[in-house]
Formats: C-alpha cells, sequence, structure tokens
C-alpha cells in the first residue's frame, strides 16, 4: 500500500520520427492518454505488421506483465507528440491498482479489449 503522495508520472516532448523505445528495450514504463499526434507501433521482423496509435489509446503495456523485462516491438511517434499522462512506471501502476482491486480489473479488462482490437485488426 502507498503511504502519502508519490509522482508516478515523467514529462516528455517528443518530435515526429523519434524513437519512444525499442525492441529489447527494458520494459519500465506505460504510455498512456496522448493528446495528438500518433505512433506506430512495430513488432519484431516476421511477425506481422505494425499499427498505428491515435489520441487516448495506451501504449508500452508490456511494463504492466510479469516475467516480460523487454520490449517485444518498435515505437516510433508518427507526428510531434503531445502528452496528457507522458510515461508511468508499470511498477508503480501495478502497486497503485493492486490497492484497488475493481480498479485493477477494469484497467486489465480495457488494455485486453485494445490489445486484442490492434493484434486483429489488419494495420
Amino acid at each position: 500500500m502507498l503511504t502519502g503522495p508519490r509522482k508516478i508520472t515523467r514529462h516528455q516532448d517528443d518530435e515526429s520520427g523519434s524513437i519512444l523505445y525499442d525492441i529489447g528495450d527494458s520494459t519500465d514504463d506505460i504510455y498512456i492518454l496522448f493528446l495528438g499526434g500518433g505512433v506506430s507501433d512495430r513488432p519484431r521482423s516476421g511477425s506481422g505488421g505494425g499499427f498505428t496509435l491515435r489520441k487516448g489509446e495506451v501504449f508500452g503495456w508490456a511494463a504492466l506483465l510479469e516475467d516480460q523485462p523487454l520490449r517485444i516491438a518498435k515505437a516510433v511517434c508518427a507526428g510531434k507528440i503531445q502528452f496528457l499522462f507522458p510515461r508511468l512506471n508499470g511498477k508503480d501502476v501495478v502497486e497503485v491498482l493492486g490497492s484497488d482491486p475493481d480498479s485493477e480489473k477494469d484497467v486489465m479488462r480495457q488494455l485486453t479489449t485494445l490489445i486484442t482490437k490492434h493484434l486483429t485488426s489488419s494495420g
């Protein structure tokens, strides 16, 4: 349980073409609710096409998974990004959600819906 306020976000501004993370990078952070621009998520070679995330979508969700220390995709800015909540430390998010099981279930349900949508789309 958290004892007092804790800052779990980090500010980040990125230009078009900036790499947010690459295949093999550490899965420390999750990115949520960016206001403008887009992010191209490109899985490792040979595993199918990528997709573009837009305003309000979540990416970098591997930071919330157990036993997933490395990224399996590359995230590249497809325009100037304006974040509302830039980067959240995955371990801190899991800790906060763990203190509220109902919220944890709701967030995980929404994440699995988002992941399924992108994995089953044609790009």
